[in-house]
């Protein structure tokens, strides 16, 4: 008998972390992150799969 466990994602940032149980839900919440300017990691099932630099946006109105 085999139980089939849902996949767990992990997006994490240096000041939280939040689980999702969906792949795509997961990397989109991780792209928003990072386009706040923060670093994101993403966890399968407690394993590192990506790590997200920030993406820094410069404004010409400084």
């Amino acid at each position: 008998m085999s139980t089939d466990l849902p996949t767990l994602w992990l997006v994490e940032v240096s000041d939280c972390q939040k689980i999702i149980h969906d792949k795509e839900q997961a990397y989109s919440y991780a792209h928003q992150l990072q386009s706040e300017g923060r670093n994101v990691e993403i966890f399968e099932d407690g394993k590192l799969l990506v790590k997200l630099k920030s993406q820094q946006q410069y404004s010409l109105f400084v």
